[in-house]
């Protein structure tokens, strides 16, 4: 049974690392999964400094919303 837990842990973990907005129809539900991720990430203990987060949630963004784009 620890075995599977740790392993629901890794894979909540990769979800929350490798989030990338793309995937999702639309800024508001790239961001209610990734404030579902988040929430869940909180649960089973894992601590992330502020600037680690906000590292992780620019590299989910960064590739549909470059910095050079002209809009």
């Amino acid at each position: 049974i620890i075995h599977i837990i740790n392993k629901a842990h890794i894979e909540i973990l990769y979800a929350f690392i490798f989030i990338k907005k793309f995937n999702f129809n639309s800024i508001k539900s790239f961001f209610n999964q990734y404030i579902k991720l988040r929430k869940r990430i909180h649960n089973i203990k894992y601590k992330f400094t502020n600037n680690i987060e906000i590292g992780y949630l620019y590299n989910a963004i960064k590739n549909t919303y470059p910095i050079d784009a002209k809009y």
